[in-house]
């Protein structure tokens, strides 16, 4: 009787990088439904980021050159319509649909609040939720990735972006003092559906890993972000 050599499995740590054998994440009816069709997807996106941006506008409404305190109504529509979709690059387009929408949900809502907002800065929204938009879809996408590590790294970013202004709020009080328990507790939500979406329990503690790592870096992108909206808004 012959010894059959025992099959070659990668160590842990390669394992993060092979694609599993599953081609993917079980195709829901829902998704499949509306992942097909990206016009009925950028209008689901349109509507959800408008709703979720009005809502930003009217009760956190302190954004002046900053960013908002609250970013999970901006981020979460984006990434969650970009999880649905089927492709990477309808991903991308309809994640930029859901905060291009949002931006104008926010404007419309500032527009009935007391505080004085700079319409100018919406310039800037302008450009920033484009392009930003395409970014945050595709990693909503990524997160359905075969390979661990891709789709460990695109939940970890979305996360850490949502949580920067808790970051943020351990220095100074302006991200939190417009800021009451029920937007922290929806943000918090947001990036805990983002991080239940991440197939597997290893996968799920190498996106709070990666969401450590990436918390400083999306900082510094959050103050470049408010230098632009600055000098939208007539700064010098």
């Amino acid at each position: 009787m012959t010894n059959r050599p025992k099959a070659h499995r990668p160590s842990p740590l390669a394992r993060m990088w092979v694609p599993e054998e599953s081609l993917d994440a079980p195709v829901s009816g829902v998704r499949a439904y509306l992942g097909s069709r990206l016009l009925l997807l950028c209008v689901l996106a349109a509507f959800t980021g408008l709703t979720a941006g009005l809502a930003s506008g009217l009760f956190v409404f302190k954004w002046n050159e900053w960013n908002s305190p609250s970013f999970g109504a901006f981020i979460a529509p984006s990434a969650l319509l970009g999880w649905l979709a089927l492709r990477p690059r309808h991903a991308a387009v309809v994640g930029a649909a859901a905060l291009a929408a949002a931006a104008t949900g926010h404007f419309v809502g500032a527009q009935f609040t007391e505080y004085d907002q700079n319409n100018l800065e919406y310039r800037a929204w302008a450009v920033i939720s484009v392009v930003l938009g395409l970014l945050l879809g595709w990693l909503g996408h990524t997160i359905r990735s075969r390979r661990l590590i891709a789709r460990a790294c695109a939940a970890g970013v979305l996360v850490a972006w949502i949580c920067v202004p808790f970051y943020l709020g351990l220095d100074t009080e302006y991200y939190v003092e417009n800021t009451n328990l029920l937007t922290r507790f929806l943000d918090l939500s947001a990036a805990v559906v983002l991080l239940s979406l991440c197939r597997g329990v290893a996968a799920r503690i190498a996106a709070l890993v990666c969401a450590a790592l990436f918390l400083w870096p999306l900082n510094i992108v959050s103050v470049l972000n408010s230098m632009l909206l600055w000098r939208a808004g007539g700064g010098l």
